[in-house]
């Protein structure tokens, strides 16, 4: 590779390295950004789920709006839009200037630089081992961002501050936008360019309505509601009837069905479609985006859980909390380096089904081990496993999906693929958080009702108190609130709360890993494809 082109690597890649970086980067600050915006940690859950959320539900529109007006065009764009939101994020006072800036204008921005970013590298890169080498280091900066995003999040977070990494995302956006005549733009034989809007609509807001329904299993509950529903001022759902986050997954499961049946329509009619039906038939892409769903999931809802563990349990500072994620860091950059190498000598989708393996035995081996025994060297081995899974498996992912399609279609691929990257790791992070939540108050609610030292009436007024205003809250945070209990009332309450959230983040970890077990299933249909 020259040196006009290994430039243009650079460039894609460093665009790349900040978009990744974002799904990991503020989940060991969640402590600080709590003292510092004044506000909750299921409100920075619902933030940092929000980012993965907006990507998910714009990544398709993304795509196509690139092949509107350029793959370049949009790609640039969004890179502005990109690093308008993290300037904004950077000087955020609150938790809504926080969500607007991070949440909502970077993930937009990445929405359109993601889709484009791969068919930029099919016209700057010639076919074959040149474009693998290309694909397999700017696939290798991704799962970098994400495993250095704790790293660097909390060395940032505990010695100068989370905001200079937001200020620092945007000079490596300006970097780019400087530099960006090094880039060549894809060529485009679209002959349909107008879009779809009614298909955007119905998209997005099945996404959204999906993970907003998740994050409300925190306040209510998963399967039952802990407490009446209220919509418009009107009580909908009473406490013990079926939970709104049911309700709202299968109202968003029933909207994302509309708008396949939509797309279908539009092909009939021979009109502009967000996303077209027909690339399902293709099987790599189907069950290679599920399992990309999969990983994230596993990955992002792991992050989440074990960072809850490092800041709340055991009380480590942001820099502490990233140290602890080091193994997993570790293993995602060696592995995915090396898995150019490993895929020359062994097929793609058994590199992809061993990396999956790897992910849920790891996330099992941490939930089991951290039931046991708190501490942070039960996550090591766990954490080695996932980081080592999500290097093979991720790194070569997206690089049989894009192949598996024509040059034309690269852009889409890439965006349906990124949409389900998305999707996954805002499912992964609310699913953790609301699954960390419902069971640390049953688990709450046990240990009160069965400990000798409380009277029944300190036993009502506990288990009321926990089951309309639980959360996650260190021994140090509720002993605050304690101040005029007796020592042995408060000393038994801290206990109950150590193990109850001890009991939440193992049993939800475990969770988790048994929910990705669909993503082992997706990957043994892949079918066998060199990529070329």
């Amino acid at each position: 590779m020259d040196r006009k082109k290994l430039s243009v690597l650079i460039l894609l890649a460093s665009a790349q390295f900040i978009l990744t970086l974002d799904s990991t980067f503020m989940n060991v600050s969640i402590s600080t950004l709590v003292k510092d915006l004044h506000t909750s940690v299921t409100a920075i859950q619902g933030a940092i789920a929000f980012y993965s959320l907006v990507m998910a539900s714009l990544m398709i529109a993304g795509a196509k709006i690139g092949d509107i007006i350029g793959r370049k065009k949009a790609f640039l764009i969004g890179l502005i839009i990109y690093g308008i939101g993290s300037f904004i994020t950077s000087l955020s006072w609150n938790i809504y200037t926080l969500a607007f800036g991070w949440s909502f204008l970077e993930g937009v921005g990445a929405a359109l630089v993601m889709p484009a970013l791969f068919s930029m590298v099919v016209a700057n890169f010639s076919e074959g081992k040149e474009r693998v080498k290309a694909y397999g280091i700017i696939a290798a900066m991704a799962a970098a961002g994400a495993a250095l995003g704790p790293i660097i999040g909390g060395f940032l977070t505990a010695f100068v501050s989370w905001r200079v990494g937001f200020l620092a995302e945007v000079f490596v956006a300006a970097f780019i936008l400087i530099n960006h005549k090094k880039i060549k733009d894809a060529i485009i034989t679209m002959v349909n360019k107008k879009f779809d809007y009614v298909g955007l609509l119905l998209s997005g807001l099945g996404m959204f309505t999906i993970v907003f329904g998740i994050l409300l299993a925190n306040t209510y509950g998963i399967i039952q509601a802990r407490k009446a529903y209220e919509f418009a001022g009107k009580t909908l759902i009473e406490p013990g009837q079926v939970s709104p986050t049911v309700w709202y997954i299968l109202i968003g499961i029933g909207i994302l069905f509309l708008f396949i049946i939509w797309e279908m329509f539009r092909v009939r009619k021979a009109k502009a479609t967000l996303l077209n039906p027909v690339i399902f038939k293709n099987t790599i892409v189907t069950f290679g985006i599920v399992t990309t769903l999969s990983i994230q999931f596993v990955m992002a809802g792991t992050i989440f859980a074990i960072s809850i563990v490092s800041q709340i349990i055991l009380e480590y500072d942001a820099f502490k909390a990233g140290l602890v994620l080091l193994p997993l860091s570790i293993a995602v950059l060696i592995i995915a380096f090396l898995v150019g190498r490993i895929a020359a000598n062994h097929q793609p989708k058994h590199i992809v089904q061993f990396g999956m393996l790897l992910i849920l035995l790891g996330a099992a081996m941490i939930g089991i081990l951290l039931y046991r025994h708190p501490s942070s060297l039960v996550f090591l081995p766990g954490l080695a496993f996932i980081g080592a899974g999500v290097g093979m498996a991720a790194s070569m992912l997206n690089n049989l999906i894009v192949s598996s399609v024509t040059a034309e279609k690269t852009s889409e691929a890439s965006g349906l693929n990124s949409t389900f990257l998305n999707l996954g790791a805002s499912l992964g992070t609310a699913i953790a958080g609301s699954l960390i939540i419902s069971i640390f108050i049953g688990s709450s609610v046990n240990l009160i009702n069965n400990n000798a030292v409380f009277s029944d009436s300190q036993k009502t007024q506990l288990t009321q108190a926990v089951e309309t205003k639980g959360q996650t809250l260190s021994n140090t945070e509720l002993d605050q609130y304690l101040t005029n209990v007796p020592i042995n009332i408060k000393n038994e309450i801290l206990t109950i709360n150590t193990q109850a959230e001890n009991n939440a983040t193992s049993a939800a970890i475990f969770s988790l890993a048994v929910l990705g077990t669909i993503g082992l299933i997706s990957s043994s249909l892949l079918p066998k494809k060199s990529i070329s």
